[in-house]
């Protein structure tokens, strides 16, 4: 069960218009601030509460709305939300401007994106970031910048927004300095939206099977339905997203089959992803690498050596994983999931044509291949590091 939410900060004009919000992660309703473990995760509840749950139109309007990214988020993108007009994508504090951040916020720049520098300081490091940015946040609680500062930003035509407002005699002071946006208390705190409060109990069972089943390289239409039908909750958020404002067409979507025709097996795979990075096992963000290249390795290893099916040894390999994904047991899972007995005897007992892979493959994991010879472990080498660059680039695309 995972009951986390997302509150609202206002943000307002110089007339105090209420023009955009800021997304905050809550862990609970009850939550005055975001204590936060996990910055993958809570992101990922960001978007998953925000985005696919319960649809940005319905939570802003058409107002902006400020989405906190951290670095490894700016560096895979394809997580991002889909309504780029809409976002500012806030470059948290400790994100430095190198290289790969300068291209990774142009690459956002020209997919519609507005970038902000959240409580920006300007050092040499930060200096690279005012050239792709089109906000910058100031905090004017802990310091007022100089005028020297403020007149490069506004020479390169930067948007001030005074972040930590908590008097009014303090946003009158920012807006004589050449502030056009204002966030603090002074004029609203943040709040949490009644709507993305809910008690979430995914059928993560089917979302590993959808998972393993958008690896193939042909994906079937009817098994990739049938799965998503299993997850109530992933249907509704899947038909959600295909009718929001970024992907409507001139028809609505009624149907799980016409939203992944729509969407395209990619975005829905990030959707799965997401949603398993969000759940309330933060150790699943190391166990899923893992679990990938386990699979992976036993495909290749029924493809080349046993002739064993592929995608079946597949399968076998990252269900062999789901007690820790799960954190229930494999004994228990097996009850509830329509398997082969050939299946379920590999993934219990390591025993069967399917077992013995996945047995092999468990035994190059813990270095126990005791009298296994020196060509056999040699292209299990060559397995592995194949299947790792395989699973980094899944990953790249996905996490």
């Amino acid at each position: 069960m995972s009951e986390y939410c997302v509150a609202l900060q206002p943000i307002c004009d110089s007339s105090m218009k209420h023009v955009a919000d800021e997304l905050l992660y809550r862990a609970s309703s009850e939550a005055t601030s975001a204590f936060i473990d996990d910055p993958v995760m809570a992101t990922a509840r960001v978007c998953n509460a925000a985005f696919y749950e319960t649809g940005i139109e319905a939570l802003v309007g058409k107002r902006l709305v400020f989405f906190n990214a951290p670095r490894d988020w700016l560096l895979k993108a394809e997580l991002l939300p889909p309504c780029n007009q809409q976002v500012v994508i806030e470059v948290l504090e400790d994100v430095e401007g190198d290289q790969d951040i300068i291209d990774a916020l142009a690459k956002l720049r020209d997919q519609g994106f507005t970038i902000a520098l959240d409580d920006f300081v300007l050092t040499d490091q930060t200096l690279p970031l005012l050239d792709i940015a089109h906000i910058i946040k100031l905090d004017v609680l802990s310091s007022v910048p100089s005028a020297r500062q403020l007149e490069e930003y506004k020479r390169r035509g930067l948007v001030l927004l005074a972040e930590k407002v908590e008097d009014l005699s303090t946003f009158m002071q920012c807006v004589e300095l050449g502030f056009t946006l204002f966030q603090g208390y002074f004029y609203a705190k943040p709040e949490v939206k009644a709507a993305t409060v809910r008690t979430r109990a995914n059928n993560r069972a089917a979302q590993l099977r959808l998972l393993s089943a958008l690896q193939q390289s042909e994906p079937d239409f009817d098994a990739l339905e049938h799965l998503i039908a299993q997850d109530a909750q992933l249907c509704l958020r899947i038909l959600r997203l295909s009718n929001s404002a970024f992907y409507r067409r001139q028809m609505e979507i009624s149907s799980i089959r016409q939203a992944l025709l729509m969407l395209g097996f990619k975005q829905i795979r990030n959707l799965v992803t997401t949603l398993m990075l969000a759940d309330n096992h933060p150790c699943n963000t190391l166990i899923l690498p893992k679990a990938l290249i386990r699979a992976s390795m036993c495909e290749k290893i029924a493809t080349s050596a046993l002739k064993e099916s592929a995608s079946t040894a597949f399968m076998v390999g990252i269900l062999s994983m789901m007690d820790q994904l799960l954190d229930e047991s494999l004994e228990s899972l097996c009850e509830h999931l329509a398997l082969s007995e050939e299946v379920k005897v590999a993934i219990l007992y390591r025993q069967g044509r399917l077992g013995k892979i996945l047995k092999l493959t468990i035994a190059y994991e813990t270095a126990q291949l005791n009298g296994v010879n020196q060509k056999t472990v040699k292209q299990l080498n060559h397995y592995y590091f194949s299947s790792c660059e395989w699973a980094n680039t899944v990953l790249d695309a996905v996490v």
